[in-house]
């Protein structure tokens, strides 16, 4: 199978990017990994990403504030959040920055896998 949709991890913790890493590939995707939020602004100018997978609380930089300069830059890549922070007003303002959607760790990995199938397949239409 050809792999052709380059998904941006953007994660700090080693573990849950092996976690995010191993899933992708086994899903048949292409998976990009930041250990920050800078690095992987960085990379967009540079490279086009189909989807993006995003913690919100990371050194430096902070998922929110990644959200906030995507939405500077008119930038349409789909994120999806993938955090710990729980409360519904951390939700809210992910997705008020541009989020697609919003899964709380620990997740279910068949579900994820759902999301981004339908969120890649929605593009492509």
């Amino acid at each position: 199978m050809e792999i052709s949709q380059k998904i941006m991890v953007v994660e700090d913790s080693d573990f849950n990017q092996l976690i995010a890493e191993s899933f992708l590939k086994a899903w048949g995707y292409k998976p990009v990994v930041y250990q920050n939020a800078i690095d992987a602004l960085a990379a967009l100018k540079k490279e086009k990403y189909e989807l993006i997978l995003l913690d919100l609380m990371m050194p430096k930089m902070d998922g929110f504030e990644f959200l906030g300069q995507l939405q500077k830059r008119k930038d349409k890549t789909p994120v999806i959040v993938i955090s710990a922070l729980t409360e519904l007003e951390h939700i809210n303002r992910a997705m008020g920055l541009g989020a697609v959607d919003y899964i709380t760790k620990p997740y279910d990995s068949s579900k994820l896998k759902d999301k981004i199938a339908k969120l890649l397949n929605q593009q492509e239409q």
